[in-house]
């Protein structure tokens, strides 16, 4: 993702001084070229990443 796209994708331990704890992945408007992954996600990697992939794209080229 990083060599095509320019987006990190981080795991993030998603404890209790985390603010929003239970997610598999996220995408925030305030960091646009980052996808966290949370390290304790239930589904596949590939899937959450396609998805919050998916609203970076609807953000950043609305006309794709």
């Amino acid at each position: 993702m990083a060599r095509l796209f320019g987006i990190r994708v981080p795991f993030v331990g998603t404890g209790a001084s985390t603010p929003r704890r239970n997610f598999d992945g996220i995408a925030l408007r305030s960091d646009p070229k980052t996808i966290y992954f949370s390290a304790n996600s239930t589904k596949p990697f590939h899937f959450v990443i396609g998805h919050e992939f998916l609203h970076h794209l609807r953000r950043t080229a609305p006309g794709l």
